[in-house]
């Protein structure tokens, strides 16, 4: 094993063993994407004890609200502690469950000095960006920026800022800031695989994960892709 391999190895147990203290469970497997500034940890076979009778009797929204609830605690924990792990000072904690998958995400970012200077785009790139700003105005704006990173030949990280409507602004002023993620979760999710994504990044989707700083009219998009076959 190498030294980058055993360090990420280390990252990995400890994030599961704070996932088992604070939700009383511990995924089957966590995949870490570290590239500064940001850090990805995907989540596999990761369901709370309960969770399959709530579901049963269609209670989603349910689950998803305690889970962020409990997520409070996670974040708490992982902005002090990860700073040593990773090497990263963390600037926000954000996270997105797959429940029929049993699959979630969690997403470091570190604190950085942001400039959106003009970036040069590739041809694939920028047909991304053209979906991305089309489905964005669909239920909100199009963004004062987008970031295309890509973290993996796999990992395709989507920053947007400035795209919140006057709504959403007063709702997070009215401290409703829960209510509104459980209301544009589900319909980001829509909106996003009825876009075509696939086409212009020229990938299947395995998996999207989406969430929002809302104080800071910042959204964050995780796309898994199939990984090329050689």
């Amino acid at each position: 094993m190498t030294n980058r391999e055993s360090h990420t190895a280390a990252i990995e147990e400890y994030v599961s063993t704070a996932l088992l203290n604070h939700f009383g469970s511990r995924p089957e497997s966590i995949q870490i994407i570290l590239r500064p500034p940001f850090m990805v940890m995907h989540l596999t076979d990761f369901s709370l004890p309960n969770e399959k009778a709530l579901l049963k009797q269609n209670h989603a929204k349910q689950v998803l609200k305690t889970r962020d609830v409990l997520l409070g605690g996670l974040k708490t924990e992982l902005a002090a502690e990860l700073p040593d792990k990773c090497g990263m000072a963390i600037d926000g904690l954000y996270a997105d469950w797959n429940i029929n998958n049993k699959t979630g995400l969690l997403l470091a970012v570190a604190n950085r000095q942001e400039t959106h200077e003009t970036v040069s785009l590739n041809e694939t790139e920028k047909a991304l960006l053209d979906v991305l700003v089309e489905a964005s105005k669909k239920t909100e704006k199009k963004p004062d920026h987008t970031g295309i990173h890509w973290l993996s030949e796999s990992v395709l990280l989507i920053e947007r800022t400035g795209l919140m409507v006057d709504i959403e602004t007063e709702l997070v002023k009215n401290g409703s800031t829960e209510e509104l993620r459980l209301a544009k979760r589900p319909l980001e999710h829509r909106l996003m695989e009825s876009a075509p994504l696939e086409a212009a990044i020229g990938k299947p989707i395995r998996e999207l994960f989406v969430d929002w700083d809302f104080e800071e009219d910042r959204a964050y998009m995780v796309l898994l892709l199939e990984a090329s076959s050689k």
